[in-house]
C-alpha cells in the first residue's frame, strides 16, 4: 500500500484555552512554533531534515497568517527552502494538514514533514467594509467580527456546532 511508508513520529499541542483566556496574548504563529519545536524534539530528528510543512488555520489574526506554515517551520529550524502551505478547511484544517503531509510523503515528494494546526479565536480580526479601501464618506460603517463570521453557517442554520434547524417540510 502507498501509505505503508508513512509514520507519525511524535506530536505536541498547547493546552485547550478559553476565549480571551491565558493564551489570548499568543499569536497562532507563536503557539504553532512552540508546539512544532517540541514535536521535532520528541521525534528525535533534526529540524533541517524536514522538507515540507503543512498547517491548518482558519481565522485570520493578521497579515502574517498568510504565511503561517512557513513562519512556524522557520521558527522551528526548518530550512527556508523547504516547501510550506496552509490549509483552510473549517472544522478539519489540522487533520487535513496531517493528511496532506502524509500524502506528500507517500508520493515521494517529502521525506519528513511537519504538520499541524494553529488557531487563536481570541485574536480574530475585525473586517472593515469594502468601501473603506477607497474612503468612507459620511455615515456609519459596520465592521464584521471574523471569529463570529467564521463560526456561523453560511447556509443559514446558525452558529457552528449548533443543532441544525429543520424546515417545516422536513418535520412534516
Amino acid at each position: 500500500m502507498l501509505f505503508d511508508s508513512v509514520v507519525i513520529l511524535d506530536g505536541a499541542r498547547t493546552a485547550i484555552g478559553s476565549f480571551g483566556g491565558s493564551l489570548a496574548g499568543l499569536t497562532p504563529h507563536e503557539m504553532g512554533s512552540i508546539t512544532a519545536r517540541e514535536a521535532i524534539r520528541r521525534a528525535g530528528i533534526e529540524a533541517e531534515a524536514i522538507d515540507h510543512s503543512v498547517y491548518g488555520h482558519i481565522i485570520t489574526t493578521g497579515p502574517q497568517d498568510a504565511y503561517l506554515a512557513r513562519h512556524i517551520a522557520m521558527d522551528a529550524g526548518v530550512p527556508q527552502g523547504a516547501a510550506a502551505f496552509n490549509v483552510n478547511r473549517l472544522c478539519g484544517s489540522g487533520v487535513q494538514a496531517l493528511i496532506s503531509a502524509a500524502q506528500q510523503i507517500a508520493l515521494g515528494d517529502s521525506h519528513f514533514a511537519l504538520a499541524g494546526g494553529a488557531e487563536s479565536m481570541s485574536r480574530g480580526a475585525y473586517l472593515l467594509p469594502p468601501q473603506a479601501r477607497n474612503g468612507l464618506r459620511m455615515g456609519h460603517a459596520e465592521v464584521t467580527d471574523m471569529t463570529l463570521g467564521v463560526l456561523s453557517d453560511p447556509f443559514g442554520s446558525g452558529h457552528m456546532a449548533s443543532p441544525p434547524r429543520t424546515s417545516p417540510a422536513a418535520s412534516a
